[in-house]
């Protein structure tokens, strides 16, 4: 079985399908928006940095063939942003001096913003964070072909003495609290670690479950039957979220007026509709 690209065809049909399903977002969202954080007449829009990961984060976060960036938690957020009267200055970087911009916002003075990561007890500490953007359920992608029945793992230490394979620019550091030290991250987007898999390179390949099935409703990559995913052992959906740093004369405001949007859009169905563009589950987060 190989993973084959799109072909020309292939990806102009999808960019308009897109282009349809964008028209009713952007209808929704324009007839709700009216008179949200309205600046006086004359006043400027205040500009946002936003800086995100540079790894290939499909279908949040991913560039195109045209290598625009684009991606479900990109437009979501912009749209949010904008509906609170705010530009965005987009700012991809790679994401540890990404963390860094927003955290010391107060000496470096660029990104404000940083989108999108879980939450944590240290990350709570350093920023302000919004009502979540998405949830994802975290696994591991396995073949049938070598699997014929799921992997029975009841802890992740079960996973020690496995071939691991994961993608460049993803930080899989927190394995090493299972005592896992060994990921192969050499596969430059989500098409090339599944590749692996299925030549038998690696026993599982560690993506959430959404990521894949949005890869999979982009046409980026072909789906086999053989391909099966289960869920950590132990380890729920996690909770995705938009932070913002603690260290801006505006921060308080900035994370007020975000919010304030963010549910907005998410109560009259318009992240939903943005999100479903992407991927075929949505946010995942419940109504």
């Amino acid at each position: 079985m190989e993973f084959q690209p799109s072909c020309p065809g292939q990806s102009a049909q999808r960019s308009r399908a897109q282009g349809r399903l964008w028209v009713g977002v952007l209808a929704a969202w324009l007839g709700t928006s009216a008179g949200v954080w309205a600046d006086p007449p004359g006043a400027e829009t205040a500009s946002v940095g936003v800086c995100f990961d540079e790894a290939d984060h499909t279908p949040y976060l991913y560039r195109d063939s045209e290598q625009q960036w684009r991606g479900a938690a990109l437009d979501l957020t912009r749209l949010a942003l904008e509906r609170a009267g705010y530009t965005v200055r987009w700012l991809p970087m790679p994401w540890v001096r990404c963390v860094r911009e927003v955290e010391s916002f107060g000496s470096r003075g660029q990104a404000e913003v940083l989108l999108y990561a879980s939450l944590n007890a240290e990350r709570e500490a350093q920023f302000l964070s919004t009502r979540p953007l998405h949830r994802v359920q975290g696994g591991l992608w396995y073949s049938r072909r070598y699997w014929p029945r799921p992997p029975a793992l009841s802890n992740m230490k079960g996973l020690f003495s496995s071939r691991l394979c994961g993608m460049h620019g993803h930080n899989y550091a927190w394995l090493a609290e299972f005592g896992i030290t060994r990921v192969d991250s050499g596969a430059r987007d989500l098409r090339a670690a599944v590749e692996k898999l299925e030549r038998g390179r690696c026993d599982f390949v560690l993506s959430a479950l959404e990521p894949v099935r949005g890869a999979g409703q982009l046409g980026f990559v072909s789906l086999p039957d053989e391909l099966a995913f289960i869920p950590y052992p132990g380890r729920g959906p996690v909770n995705q979220h938009v932070l913002i740093t603690r260290q801006s004369g505006r921060s308080a405001e900035l994370h007020q007026r975000l919010n304030q949007a963010l549910a907005e859009l998410q109560q009259n169905g318009v992240a939903e509709q943005t999100y479903r563009v992407y991927l075929p589950d949505g946010t995942g987060l419940k109504p």
